[in-house]
C-alpha cells in the first residue's frame, strides 16, 4: 500500500472513531459519571485530615460543562469547598481518544487489542493520578482549606504541574497521544507498519527471448 494511503486511512480511521466515541457521550455520561464518582470517592474518600466527596452537580446532564461536584472538607479547621469537575474532560475524553488512537493504528488485530488494554490500563492510571494532582493542589497552601504547605515555592510548583497536566487540555489529548505512542507504536508494530507502506511491485518482470 503507497504510505499516503496508509496514513491517510490512519486519520479517516481515528477521526471517525473518536466522532463515534463522542458522539454516545449522550447515552452513557449517566452511568460513566457515576462509576467515576464511587471508584474516586473510594479512593480518595479519606485523605488523613481532609475528606473528599464526589457528588453529582445540581446542573448535571450531557451537556453541562461540569457534571459533578468535587466536594472539600478540612477536618481540623471544619473550612469546606467546592469544585466543578467535568467526568466528560477528565476522564473519557483522554479514554477515547486513546482507544481511537489505537483502533486506527494500521497493524494486525491480536497486536492492536493487546495494545488497547494496556493502553487502557495507563490512561485509567493517568485519570486517577489527575485526580488527585488536582485534590493535592486544593489542599495545600495557607487557607482554612489546605492540610499543608510546602512553603511559597512547593506550593506554586504544585498548582503549576495541577493546572498543567489535571485542568488544561494537556491531559486530554497530549498525555493519550503519548501513551499510545508508548503502548501501540513498539519496534515490532513500526516495522509491521514499515511493510504494509512499501508500494506494491508492478508486476512480474517480462521474460526475455
Amino acid at each position: 500500500m503507497h504510505p499516503h494511503r496508509l496514513i491517510a486511512g490512519f486519520f479517516l480511521r481515528l477521526i471517525a472513531i473518536y466522532a463515534l466515541l463522542i458522539a454516545v457521550w449522550p447515552l452513557v455520561w449517566f452511568g460513566y459519571g457515576a462509576a467515576l464518582s464511587a471508584v474516586s470517592n473510594v479512593a480518595f474518600g479519606e485523605l488523613g485530615a481532609a475528606t473528599v466527596r464526589f457528588e453529582p452537580s445540581t446542573e448535571s446532564s450531557a451537556g453541562a460543562a461540569y457534571d459533578l461536584t468535587l466536594v472539600l472538607r478540612n477536618k481540623r479547621t471544619a473550612a469546606l469547598g467546592r469544585l466543578p469537575v467535568s467526568s466528560f474532560y477528565y476522564g473519557y475524553v483522554p479514554t477515547a481518544l486513546l482507544a481511537a488512537l489505537t483502533l486506527a493504528t494500521p497493524i494486525r488485530w491480536p497486536r492492536r487489542m493487546r495494545a488497547l488494554l494496556g493502553g487502557l490500563a495507563l490512561v485509567h492510571a493517568f485519570i486517577a493520578f489527575r485526580l488527585a494532582l488536582l485534590l493535592v493542589s486544593n489542599f495545600s497552601g495557607t487557607d482554612l482549606l489546605a492540610t499543608f504547605s510546602l512553603g511559597r515555592a512547593g506550593d506554586a510548583t504544585i498548582s503549576f504541574f495541577a493546572e498543567l497536566l489535571a485542568s488544561s487540555l494537556t491531559g486530554c489529548y497530549i498525555v493519550p497521544v503519548l501513551l499510545w505512542i508508548i503502548t501501540t507504536l513498539r519496534p515490532d508494530a513500526l516495522q509491521q507498519i514499515v511493510c504494509n507502506a512499501r508500494p506494491a511491485a508492478d508486476g512480474p518482470a517480462p521474460s526475455s527471448g
